[in-house]
């Protein structure tokens, strides 16, 4: 479906002056899902479990990355869908997991940065 456009003119007439204004507006399509809520930034520290979660604005499936790469879900990684809201769960996280997160729903994107740090004993 293509985009609506919505030209908005006025007239305005102040003294011996006319001012005309015109305003183009892009409507969003009503199809477009965006994330309302998105990823923050991450600290934990290791066998930590981590939920990153965000938010959008319709359901729609979305696709995680950890650096460009795609995430499968395994022991360690579970992906949550309930309604709108999204999350990656890793459990017992280690260095190894340290890196740039994205949650992609086609039309929008969320990205944040996991760190990770050594347990205390």
């Amino acid at each position: 479906m293509a985009p609506k456009l919505k030209t908005l003119t006025t007239l305005q007439s102040i003294g011996t002056f006319l001012i005309l204004t015109s305003c183009l507006s892009r409507c969003v399509s009503e199809g477009d899902a965006v994330f309302v809520v998105k990823l923050q930034d991450y600290t934990a520290t290791e066998k930590d479990e981590v939920s990153l979660d965000c938010e959008l604005s319709k359901d729609v499936p979305v696709i995680w990355y950890k650096e460009e790469k795609e995430i499968v879900s395994s022991k360690t990684v579970v992906m949550k869908s309930e309604g709108t809201r999204r999350s990656l769960v890793l459990k017992k996280v280690e260095q190894s997991d340290k890196g740039k997160y994205v949650c992609d729903c086609g039309t929008d994107k969320t990205a944040a940065n996991l760190n990770i740090e050594g347990k205390l004993d």
